[in-house]
C-alpha cells in the first residue's frame, strides 16, 4: 500500500490513479487511516482456514471475475477502471474482499461490479484464492512491516477526502 500511495504508476504502468506527489508523512498518514477501516461485514461471514484458493481459482474463472479483472502484472483489466488483482493480496484484507463480494455497492453505489449471487462458502473460496495474489518485486511491504501506530490516521482520511479519493 505505501508503494502504491507513493507511486501508483511504478506497480502498474496502466493505472488511472495519479500520483499526488505525496510526502512520506502523508503516505504513512493514509496508510494508517486505510488500514484502520472495518470491513463492512458480519463475523460469521469472515475467511475460514477451511477456505479453499483452489476452489476459489476456479470460481474465479467460472463466475466470469477473470472476464474484466486481469491477475497477471501490467495486464489491463477489461477497462482502466476495472482493477488489475495480481497484487491484491497485498493491498487488502480478506474482510474487505469478503464484504465487497457480498456487496460492492454498499462501497461505492456507483461500482460497475455487479453482485455476484455467491455462498458464504463461495466468497470465502474466491477470498483465499485472491489473497494468494501476492506479485511483489521487492518494492512493497507488508502491513506489519510498517509502523502504522506513528502515523497520523485523522490527518490520513482528510488527506484522503482532499484528494478526492472516494471518487
Amino acid at each position: 500500500l505505501y508503494a502504491w500511495l507513493r507511486n501508483p504508476k511504478d506497480l502498474r504502468k496502466q493505472t488511472l490513479m495519479p500520483n499526488f506527489r505525496l510526502t512520506d508523512e502523508e503516505v504513512g498518514d493514509i496508510a494508517a487511516f486505510l488500514f484502520s477501516i472495518e470491513a463492512k461485514t458480519s463475523s460469521h461471514d469472515d475467511s475460514s482456514e477451511a477456505a479453499s484458493p483452489k476452489n476459489g481459482r476456479t470460481l474465479f474463472v467460472e463466475r466470469g471475475c477473470a472476464g474484466c479483472h486481469s491477475i497477471k502484472k501490467d495486464e489491463p483489466g477489461a477497462s482502466g477502471r476495472v482493477p488489475n488483482l495480481s497484487s491484491i493480496g497485498l493491498k487488502v484484507r480478506p474482510t474487505w474482499i469478503m464484504a465487497w463480494l457480498k456487496d460492492p455497492r454498499s462501497y461505492n453505489p456507483e461500482s460497475l461490479m455487479p453482485k455476484m449471487d455467491l455462498t458464504g462458502e463461495e466468497r470465502q473460496d474466491i477470498t483465499a484464492y485472491l489473497m494468494t495474489l501476492k506479485e511483489n518485486d521487492g518494492r512493497v511491504q507488508s502491513e506489519g512491516q510498517l509502523d502504522l501506530e506513528r502515523y497520523d490516521r485523522e490527518n490520513g482520511k482528510k488527506l484522503v477526502q482532499l484528494y478526492g479519493c472516494y471518487g
